[in-house]
């Protein structure tokens, strides 16, 4: 008899079994599992029922097994395997099967794109829990306690699920590395969320901040800080105490500026502080020459310093959206660039000394001033990506032959003679090219 499941996977470590065989609790709790969910109106789960051996066909979707190490865990029912990841995408949920409980030795529960509205109490005894996601599950409105008591997670992820509240419970959880609660209306966080000192990723952006929680500021073993999308005004000054950081995102907030302490996050990689109300680039950032990624769009810096030849590890550079009116010839010193995005400034030149930009692979000055083709770019030969939309060009030289990496080149909004256009187009040396124009 052959049972269906929507969204469900068995994903073996040694894929060319095509049966495994599980212990006679899983297995039952599987098939119980199976009918909560009404699994013989689904079209995804393909599995053989044997009672009889505890089998299962290695394409159950949404399931992942191991092997059990018979020198070191004895081997319940002869079983072979063991159930250590269930994942429940899509399947209309809206109540949590109790049975899950049974499987005692899963690592990893998934409920993404469901409608429940609460987890089951039995889950603590999920001891061998250590990561949870409850995504996108829009019934759910208040923060489970079950969640509380599974003392080793590690990832917790429960987002875009409208909860307002975290417990004071959540300390409990000390073994937690990664917590991700965007996407919710979460105005405060509670004090006991200092105890985790074992954090390395928090992520809440999406939320209802209007100032950064006080209670992260002695969470000094983060890695990645998340707080996007806030109602902040002002990072405090104790953003300096994290300086374990690489990954630091707090753009489409109101900041107007940026404390000084941010150049103690010394091993800083990412910096995303776009989508702000900045008028000075912020010279804090120059100290933090780890940095790959720096995105400072969509603020109204119109002077990019000098200094900023300091930040030789940035290979992707994010300016779009401010009031330039030159070209920042001081990037140019950035010789480890690979995607630049000038775009949506008031540039029209740019200048000779680009060409020491030889690892550039993408470079994006659409909507912008640009009367004519910029033919210094043309020394740009690992270009892949070439942006000019929405400028004021209307021939393109032949010479542009010679950027032989280039992919895509997208030239719409502009008055593009037909000559270049017909040029463009029958070029051998650009056949493989991707060219985007307005006929």
């Amino acid at each position: 008899m052959k049972l269906y499941l929507l969204s469900l996977i068995i994903t073996l470590i040694f894929p060319f079994f095509s049966q495994a065989q599980v212990s006679e609790q899983e297995y039952k709790a599987l098939v119980a599992i199976h009918k909560v969910i009404d699994g013989e109106k689904r079209k995804s789960w393909d599995i053989t029922q044997d009672p009889k051996n505890n089998t299962v066909n290695s394409t159950w979707w949404g399931i992942k097994l191991d092997t059990i190490k018979s020198s070191t865990i004895k081997s319940p029912q002869n079983a072979k395997f063991r159930v250590v990841e269930l994942k429940f995408y899509r399947n209309e949920l809206k109540i949590v099967p109790v049975e899950i409980a049974q499987l005692i030795h899963l690592k990893k529960l998934s409920f993404p794109h469901n409608w429940i509205d609460d987890l089951p109490a039995e889950l603590a005894n999920l001891d061998k829990l250590e990561e949870l996601e409850i995504d996108n599950n829009y019934g759910l409105k208040h923060f489970p306690d079950v969640i509380t008591k599974l003392k080793n997670l590690k990832v917790l992820k429960f987002t875009d699920s409208f909860i307002t509240k975290i417990p004071k419970e959540i300390e409990n959880l000390k073994m937690l590395r990664e917590l991700d609660l965007s996407q919710n209306r979460i105005e405060k966080l509670p004090k006991n969320l200092s105890k985790l000192n074992r954090l390395e990723s928090l992520i809440l952006n999406h939320n209802e901040f209007t100032s950064l929680p006080k209670q992260i500021a002695t969470l000094t073993s983060l890695k990645e800080l998340n707080l996007s999308m806030n109602e902040l005004e002002v990072i405090p000054s104790f953003i300096g105490n994290y300086r374990e950081m690489r990954v630091l995102s707090i753009s489409a907030t109101r900041l107007i500026e940026i404390p000084d302490t941010l150049s103690n996050l010394l091993k800083l990689e990412e910096l995303d502080i776009g989508f702000n109300h900045l008028r000075e680039f912020p010279i804090s950032i120059i100290k933090l020459t780890k940095l790959k990624k720096l995105d400072i769009s969509a603020n109204r810096i119109s002077n990019i310093p000098s200094q900023i030849s300091a930040l030789k590890n940035v290979e992707e550079l994010n300016v779009n959206s401010n009031k330039l009116y030159n070209f920042p010839e001081e990037i140019t010193s950035l010789t480890k660039l690979k995607k630049l995005d000038l775009s949506f400034n008031t540039i029209s030149q740019i200048p000779f000394s680009i060409k020491k930009l030889k690892g550039l692979e993408s470079l994006d000055i659409a909507v912008n001033q640009f009367s004519s083709f910029p033919k210094e770019i043309l020394s740009l030969t690992k270009l892949e990506v070439l942006y000019l939309s929405s400028n004021s060009i209307q021939t393109i030289p032949l010479s542009i032959e010679k950027l032989t990496n280039l992919e895509e080149l997208n030239c719409r909004q502009n008055p593009l003679s037909a000559e270049t256009i017909k040029m463009i187009n029958e070029s051998k040396a650009l056949k493989y090219m991707t060219f985007f124009y307005d006929d």
